[in-house]
């Protein structure tokens, strides 16, 4: 089965993966922790949509709204150098542990999680679930978070790549 999981789903905007990544997906899943963007998300041609953050754990976490623009931007980083960051609580899904459920399918995984891609990457790394997805397009923000800079990600992408996952910059 193709599937394609979209981290961070924002408003929805990326639902049409088959033009975007020209990658036909027969389920579509979306995770977006903002409570303010999933009505958006759910109104989007995705199959599943869960109201939790892409992390590192399961649980309960502090979560970040950014007031600064319309619709609202997030964040699971404190640290994040944008906007004016509200404090909310969220759930949050161990992303890791969520798509062994998927290592015997075709995975395409379109990541945009303001900063948290970083220790989701690692933890992915270290656990082995990296090579689940054949192909990962990531967004990142590097320089927003201060302990993650350019060349630390330029890093991180060279490592996964050395581990034969097809991994792209989005955006």
């Amino acid at each position: 089965m193709k599937i394609y999981i979209d981290a961070g789903a924002f408003n929805g905007d990326t639902a049409d993966c088959e033009a975007l990544f020209k990658f036909k997906a027969d389920k579509k899943i979306a995770f977006e922790a903002n409570s303010e963007l999933v009505p958006y998300v759910k109104n989007k041609d995705f199959d599943e949509v869960y109201d939790k953050a892409v992390w590192i754990e399961d649980g309960e976490v502090t979560f970040y709204q950014d007031q600064s623009k319309r619709p609202l931007g997030s964040t699971m980083m404190s640290s994040k150098r944008t906007g004016i960051l509200k404090p909310i609580k969220a759930r949050a899904i161990d992303f890791s542990e969520y798509i062994k459920q998927f290592k015997d399918d075709d995975v395409l995984i379109k990541m945009d999680c303001e900063g948290a891609e970083f220790p989701i990457l690692e933890k992915m790394i270290k656990d082995g679930t990296i090579t689940i997805p054949s192909a990962m397009y990531v967004e990142f923000h590097p320089n927003k978070v201060p302990e993650y800079t350019t060349t630390y990600k330029d890093e991180l992408v060279a490592r996964i790549r050395k581990l034969n996952v097809k991994i792209e910059e989005w955006h």
